[in-house]
Formats: structure tokens, C-alpha cells, sequence
């Protein structure tokens, strides 16, 4: 996720509302008057938007430390993935409403180009920049152009039923964030107060890698950070694939965590119709709320 350490709750909330009254206020916006052509820039913030995310990931990452922090990253974030959408099936979706085939592969590419090759670049070159402020402003110009895009969903049968959506969706996000944290302890990733902070970051890496390494080492710092680095990037790759086996909207916004609100929007908005975009903008909104207050307290658990 996009924020910054650096920012204190009352900022982190600001920005939340200023998010979602863009994203809001472009959308009726777009029912008054609609022009096709300003919808296909939301593709290119997007992709701006995920090779920015990445080239800080790779940026703050040594070559030494890159293998075995990447090996541990990755598989922690596949293990959330797997978990929390498997937690999510519980719930069966009426319908066969089913991901197709092109979208999975117009994702892999679309997203996947830009994932990679920001990761190259700033392992390689390291560019020095300010990304917090740099993914803020695209945050915010994708509020708008997804907020205008999207506008022709918008009414008020469906915030409504997102509201009940996004309940579900936030119960699969903490159920699955703690069965995924035992698992990291089980298989011996540090202790399980630790592992249970790591997984309830819900995808916020730039506010609980920086906890962690406060209270922990930055070793453990780096690994939070990129396990919901992942947990975030790899939504784009491998959601497709498990909408695909199995059907349910719920378990997919659950995936994505406080992520849900932002960065992987375009993902629900591609992959679950814009029906589900103001469920995502609600469970990641209130994730966002309370994870800074949540982490905090866990760090005092004996």
C-alpha cells in the first residue's frame, strides 16, 4: 500500500476521504457527461502506478540480502493468498459467473510488465526518490480517472449492498491474516506474536515493515515489508487464476486487504465488474483505519 510511515493516523484518514471524494465526485461527474476517451487513461495510470511501487520495492532492497528476503517474501505472501481466499469460500456465491480467459491473460502482461520491470530498475539503478509523495499523486489521479471510469455503476443500491459485502470481505481478511500467521511460526519465520504482525499488515508494507524493524531488526523489517509488497503484487497474477478455479468476489477483495481501496482497485473493477469496486473501496477504507491502531497494540501482547 501506498502510505508512508512517516505520516501520523489524522493524514492517513485525510487522505482516505480525499481519496474516496474523488473517486466519488469524478464518478457523478462522469454520469452528467461521458467521453470514452478520458477512461482509457486510467490503463496508464495504472500502469505507472505499479512500475512506481515496484522500483521502490527494488530500491530498498541490497543484491546480498535480495535471495533469501525475496524466497521468505514470496512464500509468505503466496501462503496469505492461498489461505485467505480458501477462507473465503465458505461463503458460495449464487451464479456461475466465471473470470475470462482473456482478461487472465490481458492482466499477466499488463500488469506483469510493468511489476517486473520496476524491480530491475531500482535493484540496478537505485534511483533516489521521493515514492511516498510520488504514489500519493497517483493514488490520487487514479481516484479520478477509475472514479469517471466507473461512474456508470454508481447509485445507491450499491453502496448500499457494498456495505454488506465489505463486512464479509473484512472477517476473511482477519481470519485469514491469523491462520497465515501460525503457519509462518509453524514453519519457523520468527515468534508468533511477530508472524501475527506481519500477516495482520494486511498489505500495508510501508507502515509494518518499518514497525517491525523498530521493535524487531530490520531483517524482520525488510521481510514485512516485502511479504505485503507481495501479498499486494501478487494479487494481480495469481487472483485471475483463483477466480478462475473457484468463484467468489468476497474471497478476492479479502486478498487484497487494506490494498483494496487503491492500488489493486483496477484489479476488482477488471476482474469483478464495477459492481464490486465501492465493496473493495470499503473493506480496504477500513482497514486503513484501523490497522494503525491495531499493530501498535499487538506489539504489547506478552
Amino acid at each position: 500500500m501506498r502510505k508512508a510511515c512517516t505520516k501520523n493516523v489524522l493524514n492517513e484518514v485525510e487522505f482516505s476521504v480525499t481519496f474516496i471524494l474523488l473517486y466519488v465526485g469524478f464518478g457523478l461527474l462522469g454520469k452528467l457527461k461521458r467521453i470514452e476517451e478520458i477512461t482509457k487513461i486510467n490503463d496508464i495510470v495504472v500502469y505507472v502506478l505499479i512500475f512506481s511501487i515496484s522500483l521502490w520495492a527494488g530500491s530498498s532492497v541490497s543484491i546480498n540480502e535480495l535471495l533469501s528476503l525475496v524466497f521468505y517474501s514470496v512464500m509468505g505472501s503466496l501462503i496469505i493468498i492461498v489461505v485467505t481466499y480458501g477462507v473465503g469460500t465458505v461463503w458460495r456465491m449464487k451464479g456461475n459467473a466465471k473470470v475470462d480467459n482473456g482478461k487472465v491473460s490481458q492482466l499477466q502482461y499488463k500488469y506483469g510488465i510493468p511489476f517486473l520491470l520496476g524491480w530491475v530498475v531500482g535493484l540496478i539503478v537505485k534511483p533516489g526518490i521521493a515514492y511516498s509523495t510520488v504514489i500519493d499523486v497517483e493514488l490520487l489521479a487514479l481516484a479520478v480517472f477509475l472514479g469517471y471510469s466507473t461512474s456508470n455503476s454508481m447509485s445507491v443500491k450499491v453502496i448500499r449492498g457494498s456495505l454488506n459485502k465489505g463486512g464479509i470481505s473484512l472477517l476473511i481478511v482477519v481470519v485469514g491474516n491469523l491462520i497465515s500467521g501460525v503457519i509462518f511460526h509453524l514453519i519457523g519465520m520468527g515468534s508468533l506474536k511477530l508472524t501475527e504482525i506481519i500477516t495482520m499488515g494486511s498489505g500495508w508494507y510501508t507502515f509494518t515493515g518499518p514497525l517491525v524493524s523498530t521493535y524487531y531488526s530490520p531483517y524482520y523489517g525488510s521481510i514485512a515489508f516485502l511479504i505485503n509488497f507481495f501479498r499486494e503484487q501478487l494479487s494481480y497474477i495469481i487472483l485471475p487464476l483463483l477466480l478462475k478455479l473457484r468463484y467468489n468476489p468476497y474471497s478476492a477483495i479479502a486478498v487484497g486487504g487494506a490494498t483494496s481501496m487503491d492500488t489493486t482497485l483496477p484489479l476488482y473493477a477488471l476482474l469483478l465488474g464495477d459492481d464490486y469496486v465501492m465493496t473493495a473501496v470499503f473493506s480496504g477504507v477500513t482497514l486503513t483505519m484501523f490497522i494503525p491502531i491495531f499493530l501498535p497494540l499487538m506489539l504489547n501482547l506478552p
